[in-house]
């Protein structure tokens, strides 16, 4: 039974990586969609294995949970039932896409409408075209 529980973690984290991967690689008209569409699938996949995954889908301002924007920009925020959830992905209007699974933001893309205080840069930064 654990290595089942073990299993699923592993497959999830795998899941949400790859999310996180290849979602940098999408239009930012298409980023949220993505991210919907893919945690919809974690979803399907853990049901099958009888675990259950839950998100919520919450609009946000770039000014709340930690993510240091301004209060103008906007931003869809996946996460857990419970609103103190430390995991979660963050997509913003602009293109920035941001994951926590603890206390700091891991940034994938930075279009520069947020700048958490504590947060690690992953992979690199949106490059706007001139």
């Amino acid at each position: 039974m654990k290595t089942l529980k073990r299993d699923i973690k592993q497959d999830i984290r795998r899941l949400l990586q790859k999310t996180l991967i290849v979602a940098q690689e999408r239009e930012i008209s298409e980023r949220q969609q993505f991210v919907r569409e893919s945690l919809d699938y974690v979803k399907v996949h853990c049901e099958r294995a009888g675990k259950a995954f839950v998100v919520c889908e919450q609009s946000i301002t770039c000014d709340q949970f930690d993510l240091g924007g301004s209060i103008r920009d906007r931003a869809m925020l996946f996460r857990g039932p419970n609103t103190d959830a430390s995991v979660a992905i963050c997509v913003t209007e602009k293109g920035s896409l941001l994951h926590r699974n603890d206390s700091e933001w891991r940034i994938y893309c930075d279009a520069g409408d947020v700048n958490p205080a504590q947060a690690l840069f992953l992979v690199r930064e949106l490059v706007s075209a001139a």
